[in-house]
């Protein structure tokens, strides 16, 4: 008990000591600020993206319905038409314009083509129908809303059209120019940089404004990845360098999907300036404690210079009353701490580990004729001999006299242990060359196993020595695995 509590008396005061207490305190307290910085530079971050994320959800949404809207009243234009055509109703779109049945020619441009895409009627006579014969090749093939494919980065007019039947077949064609489509782009909230748009099943942009710049036809890939793909918050490097927050929605019932995408730049760029801001702060603070500390240090250090003499000899001293005097080896006190704390681990990891209780046989013959000195030295070189046998992780121990004692941590099965006791048995049999006279003395061996042999140091120690007592009463220069039945076996003497 003296010995460890002038051992934790020996590690506060070296905790205490200010040489030490001042670095820790300083380490402590940059550690705290700069923790405190990069949190709510990682809060400010994760905030900004969060607003983004949730902004870029809302703007898509209202994209959404806008876009739906438009194509609905381009739809039921188209619709109109169509019927009014087939029945006879309404024989040309001027009738149907009289009735405000057509949109607003401000804006929309409507014709009705013949089957080879001869104009046959038109709400704007000033106006050329964009019929191309990819597009009126669509027309003719299906019933369904077709759109025209713009050409690679034009702002030409998007068309729109659906084929009809009755005496005389064609199709329909509403033409808008693209910028009808991204009108409601609003910089304070898509910022300079932000993106919207409308995509077709050819993955190619029928509408595309960024910033102030509106156009079509754009092929709608980012390093290969189609945006026609649901996206919600994705962050995507655009063609233009830019990384941008992306968000898409295929649009029910039309071949088109929606797109909305906010520059990380602008949406990050208040998170970055308050970042700089603590940077700058927690750098200036920094370097405040480090000249005060750095004061304090070198006062204590001189304090300490005093003190390390005594410092050594309480290290001196611990290791004394942890090691054997002769061999250097752990004692048993230190042993009994190991043993704890390996039983600890292997109950924690449910792994094995293997105990040795070793003796030399005949030791005291030695002692007695010879004297000490040379006991002693014999007793040294069976102590290189062991550390020599075992691994660098393993633990040998002098407890006393002639007895020693070995941990074996994470050994798996008897056969390890076993080659391990053979390498011993043969390694201390060899002669021992000491003042003139060449020694041979043998050893006997005890192993108990965890958790076989015992669940805690007492029974381990006791069924390792009741083994190493069976090696020895039955011939010596031997080992013994313990087993229950060896407590009931008569020992011989």
């Amino acid at each position: 008990m003296k010995q460890i509590s002038s051992r934790l008396r020996g590690r506060f005061s070296r905790f205490a000591d200010a040489v030490y207490f001042f670095p820790i305190i300083a380490v402590v307290l940059l550690g705290m600020v700069w923790f405190t910085t990069f949190n709510l530079i990682r809060t400010e971050f994760v905030l900004a993206r969060h607003s983004t994320l949730t902004l870029g959800r809302e703007l898509l949404e209202t994209y959404e319905a806008q876009a739906l809207r438009s194509l609905r009243e381009i739809d039921q234009s188209l619709k109109i038409v169509r019927y009014a055509h087939e029945t006879g109703s309404a024989p040309t779109l001027a009738a149907l314009e009289t009735r405000d049945l057509l949109p607003p020619s401000v804006v929309f441009s409507v014709c009705m083509v013949d089957v080879q895409g001869k104009v046959v009627s038109s709400s704007d006579t000033g106006a050329s129908c964009p019929v191309t014969p990819a597009f009126l090749q669509k027309l003719q093939s299906t019933d369904a809303l077709v759109l025209s494919s713009p050409q690679e980065a034009t702002s030409a007019p998007l068309s729109f059209g659906r084929r009809f039947g009755g005496n005389q077949p064609g199709a329909v064609i509403i033409s808008v120019e693209p910028d009808y489509f991204v009108s409601g782009y609003d910089t304070q909230k898509y910022g300079h940089r932000g993106l919207n748009g409308l995509i077709g099943q050819d993955d190619v942009f029928q509408a595309l404004r960024i910033g102030d710049s509106i156009t079509s036809g754009r092929k709608a890939d980012v390093n290969g990845a189609s945006l026609s793909r649901e996206y919600n918050g994705v962050l995507l490097t655009y063609w233009d360098g830019s990384k941008r927050y992306t968000f898409t929605r295929q649009l029910f019932g039309y071949p088109l999907v929606a797109v909305v995408a906010l520059d990380e730049q602008e949406q990050m760029a208040t998170a970055r300036e308050n970042a700089e801001k603590y940077l700058m702060r927690a750098a200036a603070g920094s370097l405040f404690l480090v000249l005060v500390f750095a004061a304090l240090f070198r006062e204590s250090w001189l304090l300490s210079l005093s003190r390390k003499r005594e410092h050594e000899q309480a290290a001196q001293v611990e290791y004394m009353a942890y090691h054997d005097t002769l061999t250097q080896l752990p004692n048993r006190s230190l042993f009994n701490k190991l043993l704890h704390q390996e039983l600890t681990l292997a109950k924690r990891n449910s792994r094995g580990f293997s105990l040795f209780f070793l003796d030399l046989d005949r030791f005291k013959a030695i002692n007695d004729t010879l004297g000490h000195d040379i006991g002693d030295k014999l007793l040294i070189e069976v102590a290189e001999r062991l550390t020599q046998c075992l691994r660098t992780s393993d633990v040998v121990a002098r407890i006393g006299g002639d007895e020693f004692v070995a941990l074996l941590p994470n050994h798996k099965g008897e056969s390890c242990a076993e080659a391990v006791a053979r390498k011993i048995i043969n390694a201390i049999s060899q002669p021992y060359p000491i003042n003139g006279h060449e020694l041979s003395i043998t050893i006997s061996i005890g192993i108990s196993m965890y958790p076989r042999d015992g669940q805690d140091e007492h029974t381990l120690m006791k069924n390792a020595d009741i083994a190493m007592y069976h090696a020895k009463t039955h011939g010596r220069n031997d080992f013994r695995f313990y087993t229950r039945q060896l407590e009931q076996e008569p020992q011989d003497s």
